[in-house]
């Protein structure tokens, strides 16, 4: 029995006890004996002959008992070999031979210098399992504290470090007997869809650079208008589509043959493999021909316009301002409305003038050197009647019809300035993130006076938006109290020195219109849903990010702003509201319903159309996203100081560890954890 200390107890009768029965002075140290007390002791070097001497029946030849001295007992293992019955365990036997008594034996209590014997060969071979097992225990137990170091959060408060270790150990048994339910988030057939993507690149390549959809104008898709059935729109067809995958399909034409799109033929909303989104983007070669070349990369930028006559000066810095304007190419949704005849173009004082987003600034034989003049042929615009606009949703999935398989696309407004090297900096910073899947997303920042150095062209502002701050809004009634994460609530955040985010985007809940950028495979799995008319931009925001998030996209603050906003907009699509009257309610209804978020409003009083098509995907559940970030559907509620846990890096530092081998997106399979505000614990059970 070891000794006890009562800290209550002044007179430690317990420890006094036990020095008596074992011999130990009241003024010595408990692990040795007073030699004045131990005259019934041997000398040990007598002890060790008389153990040597003693006779021990042997239950098998391959089996010895070996024999380690205690101060008051010896110890007799046994060991090695088929033992019989009689003979199997541990016995303790005095040294006068009779059957141990019932006190405890302890080893290494004894006092002075033991006299080492030296071993034999035969000794070191019986001590050889038992190192063994010792030393396989011992790195057990470091590999687990290793694991435990490696997640733990110094910040947490102590509840949550317990919470944490929990959470670790469901997360290694989750990921160790799991393996198949995490293999099973990626595309099934994936060798045909990897095939089906091969051949309709090639189709397209054919083609040469740049693909304009004005090429496939006389094979234009009609669609209906999504508020006013009775109008009917001709739209480009989407760059993979249904029929591309068909046994019956190999000689029709260049590839865009069917309006619907690629979600469901890409696995039905599974994660796409490395194999898949490595044969999705083109390259261009100093040569006008596509190249397999890592630096040749093209990148769609995507813009929705509307009535702002700043756009073609956009489109102007976007190619006067890259490094590689050559691999570039433009698509416009211009909702323009007024005169717009090109002669009339240049009167830009006419009250209802809207000037065409692809009609140079000045005529091209007085200044060839614009960009809408020397890249033509890399504008695509789509020009709409401003009082056909109903937000920003349809005129953004007319331009994901535009995407012809570049390999990033960049999606942003009409009113920007870009630094010098934009294209060069941006995928810079995308490839730093080390994510196949992730999405570079921030808010537009309005110009000053120094964000752009004179001399060089590059950004002097090293902070940016980063998005985390949400709430609910709106009064409390039907599909009116609603999630969302305004502009101007967004903190600014430097990116370097921040913890786990120096010199790389930095993880981030949610996701910007106003510019995203990614690999071109996003167009293809979360195309923009055509059937939401009058729906803002905050609203579009949320939908979006929830449905990205399904299809196993992540969101990431850029490093640094590439582009600037000259000036906030003027005219907004909302005036268009009492021509399509009750279309906002029905489209909040749907929007919401896709993504899971009015669970109190009747699923069929909605609009399901092509919900498999502009749905959530299948990699993670969106229930997930809500659980993640500390919102509470049914509540209305999202805790708040969400940016604190963000923007300190902690987001990252946590999630990141947790990227997919391949860099397919992080894999949240494996990640257990609650953001809870209210209590400040981070739930990772």
């Amino acid at each position: 029995e070891r000794p006890h200390f009562d800290p209550n107890n002044g007179s430690n009768n317990s420890f006094n006890s036990v020095q008596k029965k074992r011999g130990l002075s009241s003024h010595s140290s408990w692990s040795h004996f007073d030699t004045t007390t131990t005259s019934r002791r041997l000398p040990r070097q007598q002890q060790y002959q008389n153990h040597q001497q003693k006779q021990y029946s042997r239950s098998s030849s391959y089996c010895d008992h070996r024999s380690a001295l205690d101060d008051n007992y010896m110890y007799s293992s046994l060991c090695l070999g088929p033992l019989s019955s009689s003979s199997i365990g541990t016995t303790r036997t005095q040294h006068n031979g009779t059957s141990p008594s019932s006190k405890t034996a302890r080893i290494g209590l004894g006092g002075g210098k033991r006299k080492r014997k030296s071993l034999s060969f035969m000794d070191a071979i019986t001590y050889i399992p038992f190192c063994l097992i010792v030393f396989s225990m011992f790195g057990v137990i470091m590999i687990l504290v290793h694991i435990a170091f490696l997640s733990t959060d110094a910040t947490l408060t102590s509840t949550s470090h317990l919470r944490r270790w929990k959470g670790i150990a469901q997360r290694h048994i989750h990921g160790a007997n799991n393996k198949d339910a995490v293999d099973s988030a990626y595309v099934t057939d994936a060798k045909q869809v990897d095939e089906s993507l091969r051949q309709i690149h090639f189709q397209y390549n054919s083609r040469g650079w740049p693909i304009s959809v004005r090429e496939e104008e006389s094979d234009f898709e009609i669609i209906e208008h999504p508020a006013d059935p009775s109008v009917m729109l001709s739209v480009p067809k989407f760059f993979v589509s249904a029929e591309n995958f068909s046994k019956d399909n190999d000689d029709k034409g260049d590839g865009a043959l069917d309006g619907k799109t690629t979600v469901s033929i890409l696995g039905g909303g599974k994660l796409l493999t490395r194999s898949i989104a490595d044969n999705i983007g083109s390259y261009k070669s100093d040569n006008g021909q596509f190249a397999d070349d890592h630096n040749a990369q093209t990148i769609y930028v995507s813009i929705a316009s509307y009535r702002d006559w700043r756009c073609r000066h956009t489109v102007e810095s976007i190619f006067g301002m890259a490094k590689y304007p050559e691999r570039i190419r433009v698509g416009v949704v211009d909702q323009i409305g007024g005169n717009t005849e090109p002669e009339e173009d240049t009167d830009a004082d006419k009250p209802d003038h809207d000037p065409s987003c692809d009609v140079p600034i000045t005529p091209c034989n007085l200044d060839p050197s614009q960009a809408l003049c020397m890249y033509r042929d890399q504008i695509d615009v789509y020009e709409m009647e401003s009082a056909l606009a109903v937000g920003p949703m349809f005129a953004r999935h007319i331009g994901h019809r535009m995407y012809r398989g570049e390999y990033y696309i960049l999606q942003v407004t009409s009113r920007l300035i870009f630094v010098r090297d934009w294209d060069v900096d941006i995928v810079g910073q995308w490839e730093r993130a080390g994510n196949e899947m992730a999405i570079l997303s921030t808010y537009n920042t309005n110009l000053e006076e120094d964000d752009i150095d004179q001399a060089t062209g590059k950004n002097t502002r090293f902070e940016r938006p980063v998005l985390c701050d949400a709430s609910f809004e709106g009064d409390g009634a039907r599909g009116r109290m609603r999630l969302r994460h305004p502009k101007w609530r967004q903190p600014y955040v430097s990116a370097p020195g921040k913890v786990g985010v120096a010199h790389s985007p930095q993880l981030q809940p949610f996701w910007s219109s106003e510019f995203a950028f990614s690999r071109g495979h996003f167009v293809l799995a979360v195309p923009y849903d055509p059937w939401l008319p009058m729906v803002e931009q905050d609203d579009e925001e949320i939908s979006m990010a929830v449905r990205a998030f399904t299809y196993g996209y992540d969101f990431y603050a850029p490093e640094r702003l590439i582009s600037f906003q000259v000036e906030d907009p003027v005219d907004f699509f909302e005036g268009n509201a009492t021509s399509f009257p009750g279309k906002q309610s029905s489209s909040l209804d749907r929007l919401f319903g896709l993504v899971g978020m009015n669970p109190e409003i009747d699923s069929t009083s909605w609009d399901h159309r092509d919900e498999e098509l502009y749905g959530v995907g299948k990699v993670r559940e969106a229930s997930k996203f809500f659980t993640l970030f500390g919102i509470h559907v049914k509540e209305r509620v999202a805790e708040q100081k969400l940016c604190d846990f963000v923007t300190s890096g902690h987001m990252q530092s946590i999630f990141i560890k947790n990227l997919r081998a391949d860099g397919m997106g992080i894999d949240y399979s494996e990640i257990h954890f609650r953001f809870h505000e209210l209590i400040r614990i981070h739930d990772f059970g």
